[in-house]
């Protein structure tokens, strides 16, 4: 019989499937699969990480406790709590559980935040000038290099193996690259310091709706 709290995060998780070229069965490789999962694990970490210095809930904590961030970020490691061949699986952190160290409702916030990740970084068509606008209002372009890098880096060439993200029955999106008219979005310039207060270093246009 299947743990209730297991069953509880399968239906909160991002399912991912990687669909491999080449290789027996299309079996996917044990490289493959650590690549795509430590891309997706770091990218979620970064954007946690980003999220904490955001929310007004963590404010008066984050001051006195240096390793709050640490510690957040260790209660909400992701977890595998599905697998399938070849190869899908499914990751969440623990929002099933409060077993957090800090306040009672920072199983509200994890939840939360987990959502928007899904929602905003994974489900986010990063080719679409729209979602670029919003995701700049939202992060400075070293966050968004943070976030979506690694994410970017576990798509790998597209040749090799594509990864696909599944919504219950049906394919929601590819973890793809963007196109190289986007790049520069999520790129950081290096020999140029990004400053805190700077919000948009790449300038993206409000989109301007089409008159009819």
């Amino acid at each position: 019989m299947d743990n209730p709290i297991l069953e509880e995060l399968r239906k909160a998780a991002i399912n991912f499937k990687i669909e491999p070229a080449g290789t027996a069965g299309n079996a996917a490789s044990v490289s493959d699969v650590i690549r795509v999962f430590s891309g997706i694990q770091e990218s979620f970490r970064n954007f946690i990480k980003i999220e904490i210095k955001k929310s007004a809930e963590f404010k008066n904590e984050i001051g006195s406790n240096k390793n709050l961030i640490n510690q957040v970020i260790a209660e909400m490691d992701l977890l595998i709590v599905d697998a399938k061949f070849s190869y899908q699986s499914s990751v969440v952190p623990d929002i099933a559980q409060n077993l957090s160290l800090f306040k009672n409702n920072t199983l509200s916030w994890k939840s939360r935040k987990f959502k928007e990740y899904k929602d905003r970084i994974i489900y986010s068509d990063i080719n679409d000038i729209n979602n670029l606008y919003s995701l700049s209002k939202k992060y400075t372009i070293k966050e968004r290099e943070l976030i979506f890098t690694p994410l970017f880096n576990a798509s790998g060439n597209g040749k090799d193996y594509k990864v696909r993200v599944w919504e219950q029955d049906r394919e929601k999106i590819n973890l793809i690259k963007p196109k190289k008219l986007y790049e520069t979005y999520f790129k950081s310039n290096k020999t140029k310091p990004v400053h805190k207060a700077e919000r948009i270093s790449e300038v993206v246009q409000k989109p301007v709706k089409e008159k009819e």
